[in-house]
């Protein structure tokens, strides 16, 4: 076998194994990009035996091995870059030509993944434009937690008055603050999992703040003792 049918070989070995789409956003390097090469913990389709399998790093060639580990840094730039996956792996494919030719002294190594100029500068638009969309939807989730811990943080700072009801095997806390909307706690006693109990504004879960629902709980039940107490204070005050 000659130099030029071992380096065909070769690169068609690391073109199916890690240029493989998992779906239309990632392939098998952006996971083991994402993974920093260790295990894929993931069920992908094997178009060669028609099954499912779990990919890790060890199973995949000493030739992909090879080539994701000396040039890890380079792909990981790329990534970074957050374009759409074909124009990705337009990129990924310059990379490991570039590390062919110098691993072997040719150049001008042909591509497989080849982009016509039209397509490119479409690729890139619709890159910067999805770029933007999610430079977008970053934002308004910062907004919304932003207002989620201010919730969080009136919550610990005894800032409403609480009705407290039990349903079942929930307890639920209600609140209004001075807007007019309901805060509202539908907590699971003994169950330490956030997910099984609830904290909604205005009917809806909060999506992004970091709390403790047994510490939010605990602070409501001493607000409302809090609150007892004063009014059998004010109740049993001589007139």
């Amino acid at each position: 076998m000659d130099i030029s049918q071992i380096i065909k070989q070769t690169k068609n070995i690391i073109l199916k194994e890690l240029f493989t789409d998992i779906n239309d956003k990632c392939c098998v390097l952006d996971l083991c990009i994402e993974n920093k090469g260790k295990d894929i913990k993931i069920s992908q389709w094997d178009a060669t035996n028609g099954d499912f399998f779990t990919l890790n790093i060890q199973s995949l060639s000493k030739v992909s091995q090879f080539f994701f580990e000396k040039t890890k840094s380079d792909l990981i730039n790329e990534y970074n870059n957050e374009t759409i996956l074909l124009f990705r792996k337009h990129n990924y494919e310059k990379i490991l030509n570039q590390y062919l030719e110098n691993r072997y002294d040719i150049d001008n190594l042909e591509f497989s993944i080849i982009i016509s100029e039209k397509e490119k500068n479409k690729l890139e638009h619709i890159s910067k434009q999805e770029l933007k969309e999610r430079n977008i939807e970053e934002q308004i989730k910062k907004q919304i937690k932003k207002q989620e811990d201010k919730l969080i943080k009136k919550i610990e700072n005894f800032n409403f008055n609480w009705n407290k009801s039990i349903e079942a095997n929930c307890i639920k806390y209600l609140a209004t603050d001075k807007n007019g909307k309901n805060i509202e706690i539908q907590y699971i006693p003994n169950n330490q999992e956030k997910t099984d109990s609830v904290l909604l504004y205005d009917n809806q879960p909060l999506k992004y703040a970091n709390y403790n629902i047994n510490a939010v709980v605990n602070i409501i039940e001493k607000a409302i003792k809090d609150k007892l107490f004063e009014e059998n204070i004010i109740q049993n005050l001589p007139f």
